[in-house]
Order: C-alpha cells, then structure tokens, then sequence
C-alpha cells in the first residue's frame, strides 16, 4: 500500500530559455539545443522532466517544447507537468520503475483508483483535479502515439452516444462540481481585513500582522471579485491595460486580451469606480516604491530576455506595441496578441529609471508570477483560521462568487422593472435565458451550459419571492442581502455573522 510518492525517482524542474544552462543540473548533449530550437519565440518556461538517472527524457522534452503541451497556456502547462511528474513516480514506485512508454491499461487503472479512492494516499484528488489528471495524460500518450513511439494509448476511452466525443473510462463523476465555492461581500471583505490588512476577529488593527504587500494584495482580490476575471487573466495584466476614467463614470470598461483570455476569446470587463481606486493607489505608492527598489539595484538591467518598449500606439483590439530584444531585434505585434510570457519581459524607460508593464510586482520590483497568487491566497485564509475566522478563500472562488452576485443582480433588476407577477411566470421563465447570456458573457464561457451547470448551483429553483425581498435591516446592499439569504438557505456560500457595531 503507497502512502505517498516521496521517495528519489522522477523530478520536475521548470527550464527558462535565457538561462537554459543554469536550471538544470546537467544536459546530456544535443539536449538543450533540441529544446532551444523547439521554443516559441517569447516562451518564457518549459517543463523538463528528469528521470531517476539524472537525465532529462529526450521524448517528454519534445513533448514539452515541440509536441502537443508547448501551444497550451502557462497554467495549463504548470498543471499538466505537475500531473504527468505523479504519474511517472508512480510507476517508478509501484510498478518497479516501470518506463511511461511501456504503462498498459491496469497501471492507469490502479493509478486512478490510488489517486482519488485509495484512503492511504494522503494526496488524493477529486472532481476537477482528478479530470485534469486524466486530461493530461490523454494528451500525453495521444502525442506519443501520433509520433509512432506506443500503438495504443494505455488510457481507456469510449465514444459518446452521439459518436460525437471520447470521453475516458476513469472520468470522475463530480468533474466540475467537487470545488465550486461562493462567498458573500461580507465574508471577501472579512477575508482580506484579517488575511491581508492585519485585522482580527473582532474588526481591531493588529499592526504586527499586516502583510507588506497589502495593497497588491488587496487590490488583486479586488479586482477579481468586482470583474470575475480568471486569475491567469488578471495576473497578467498590463499596467497600460487599467481602465482610464475621462469623467464622473461609475462603471468602467477594460480589456481581457486575446493573448490571456482562456480559448483565446477576448472580452470586455468592467470595474467600479470603488474598486479600480484601489488598484490606483497600488501603483501610486506600494508599485511605484518597488519599482524604485528594483531600479536601485540595478534589477530590470540584469533581467533575463527583457524586451524594451519603444511605442505603444493605436486603441483597443488594434493597440500596437514596439518592442526591442537584447540582440536589438525590433518586433511590432498588437497588444492584443501577447502572451504572458511575453508581457512579463517588457519595460519602458521612464526619467525615473526603468518602469515593467507588468502591472503585479513583488517587493523588489519584478514581476510577481501568476502561479504565486495560489499561495498568497492560501497564506491569508491560513491567517483567517489563526484568528478564528472560518474562510478558506481560493482566486476561482471570487470568480464564482462575482457569477453568483451578477446573476442575481440581473434578475432582480429584470423582474422590478418589469413588475413580473405569478400569473407571469412563464413568460419570466422564457425571457430569463437572456439572464444566463448575459453572465456566459462576462465570464467568457463558451458554453451558457457550464455557466448554469457549475457556477451558479445555488440559484437552482429560485422563487421568486427570494429575489424580490431583501433584508430591510441589512447593512449591505438589497443584492449582498439577498445572496446571504441564499447562503444561509443553501448551505453552498460561504459567509460571517455581522461585526459587533460599537
């Protein structure tokens, strides 16, 4: 029985094309120059998969830097190497060392069974994760098979009814739905004041607890619970990609980028004026002291495959950057069009010194990864327990949470206009699909299925008396009452009695 996979064997290490030789503990030759030549140009990490040898496996580097993983995203990459890296130990593990071109199907099998049932494993998986699992080696052993290296994929599939899709044999029935969490305003606004801004339970500052990067912080979370960005799309924004306001607007509109956006599908989002405050004073004051830190020290010079910006012209879609590499290379591309890879290199010079795009910095003044953000969530819902507060809070969890609260707003503003009555609900049930469009948009989704489906399972049968009645009492606004209500009926969303009033 396999408690777990720590003993010495597989070893993923993440290899940057700048400083290829210095990530790694050694190359066999011809190594790194087939994984050089397999780049994109602009990549700025690949997987390397290295064996209990101590050698990179030459198929699983093609696979990473030429095969079916190179076009995926960094955080798909980031979450497919980290799946294929357990797969692999496993089989050194259980299965006598056993080669990942040499697994049949019982070793998928076993490997599934042991991931997410076996009560031994301390590092079992469920719903989303265990489907991702799976996914990545559907990919895995696909490539190995299109490139002759296996004549049969080791993972069981079968055809749909409709003969339209493979699905696999292992697919977790709760793929989708196991981690789906909401929260309220109250409960996000209690997470980030004990979690970020050192305050306690009880609503008391306790300085010696604020985090020093408070206001990055704040105004990240910020800024995915008020537009239902996803955490690689708002990690990877750019400073120049921040809505301007030109008057008293209350409501802005920015950008998500074709180059960051998941499907590669660009959309609109918008920001409050309230919120998009707290993003300003973040490059007003915590950004702007980093930056000269980091300038100081001379940082942005030595910065691996920097890219200098010498224009930006044009708007929206056909927003055109210029930027100049080390060899003195000059490329022109639409903003639109780049990677996060890409925009974490870029830099203008300003008088003040040298000035990243990026807009998320750490407190020397580099760009702060968008993998990172799991953890600084993970840190403040760790410092909401120390202190009594029973919040565990996740990037995608605002998101969730953003769906939930837009949904409800645009019912509730649906049905007050209109004065819908009982003897209407059947007109209501037909106009309200527009309801469910409206939110696929804002989040992006290809499908308004999955918008119904896995984010907004606690407005399931409504009645319409919920929506229409709010709290009178409540401190928080009609909607915030009314998603509280939902919480405290469905048990799905997580929330916090109200601070004691002085």
């Amino acid at each position: 029985m396999i408690n777990d996979l720590a003993s010495n064997g597989w070893t993923l290490h993440w290899a940057n094309p700048s400083t290829l030789g210095a990530d790694l503990p050694e190359w066999r030759a011809g190594d790194r120059k087939r994984a050089t030549d397999g780049l994109m140009l602009g990549e700025k990490r690949f997987p390397v998969f290295i064996g209990p040898d101590g050698w990179p496996d030459r198929d699983l580097l093609r696979f990473a830097t030429r095969g079916w993983l190179r076009p995926k995203s960094l955080t798909t990459k980031r979450s497919y190497a980290i799946d294929i890296r357990v797969w692999l130990q496993y089989l050194h593990v259980a299965c006598n060392g056993k080669h990942w071109l040499d697994a049949d199907v019982e070793d998928t099998l076993d490997f599934h069974y042991w991931r997410t049932r076996e009560a031994a494993n301390r590092g079992r998986v469920f719903g989303d994760d265990a489907a991702r699992g799976l996914s990545a080696l559907v990919l895995l052993y696909g490539w190995a098979m299109a490139e002759g290296l296996i004549d049969a994929s080791p993972i069981r599939q079968r055809r749909s009814p409709s003969g339209k899709r493979l699905t696999t044999v292992q697919q977790p029935r709760n793929a989708g739905h196991h981690d789906v969490k909401w929260l309220t305003r109250r409960a996000f606004d209690r997470w980030k004041r004990v979690g970020f801004e050192g305050y306690d339970a009880a609503g008391m500052p306790r300085s010696a607890n604020r985090v020093r990067t408070q206001s990055r912080n704040v105004a990240f979370a910020n800024l995915l619970y008020a537009t239902g960005l996803r955490r690689a799309e708002g990690g990877a924004l750019l400073d120049v990609e921040i809505p301007v306001p030109t008057g008293e607007e209350r409501l802005l509109s920015g950008d998500v980028a074709s180059g960051i956006a998941k499907y590669r599908k660009r959309r609109k989002f918008y920001l409050e004026r309230t919120h998009l405050r707290t993003v300003e004073d973040y490059i007003r004051f915590e950004r702007a002291g980093a930056v000269h830190v980091a300038n100081e020290r001379g940082l942005y010079e030595r910065l691996p495959g920097r890219l200098v910006v010498t224009g930006i012209v044009g708007s929206g879609k056909d927003r055109v950057v210029t930027y100049q590499d080390e060899q003195g290379r000059v490329t022109r591309q639409r903003l639109d069009l780049l990677d996060a890879g890409i925009r974490a290199r870029l830099l203008r010079k300003t008088p003040q010194g040298w000035q990243p795009l990026w807009l998320w910095l750490t407190e020397t003044g580099l760009p702060f990864e968008v993998d990172s953000w799991n953890k600084t969530f993970e840190q403040a819902s760790r410092r909401c327990q120390v202190a009594g507060v029973d919040l565990d809070v996740t990037p995608h969890m605002l998101r969730h949470s953003y769906a939930l609260h837009m949904l409800v707003q645009a019912q509730r503003a649906f049905l007050l206009r209109t004065g819908l009555t009982a003897d209407e609900r059947t007109r209501y049930q037909r106009l309200f699909g527009n309801v469910w469009e409206l939110v696929r948009d804002l989040l992006g989704h290809a499908s308004v299925e999955t918008t119904r489906k896995y984010y907004l399972e606690p407005v399931r049968g409504l009645q319409l008396d919920l929506l229409l009645t709010a709290a009178a009492d409540s401190p928080v606004t009609e909607v915030d009452a009314v998603i509280a209500r939902i919480g405290s009926e469905s048990g799905l969303v997580q929330d916090v009695p109200e601070e004691p009033t002085s």
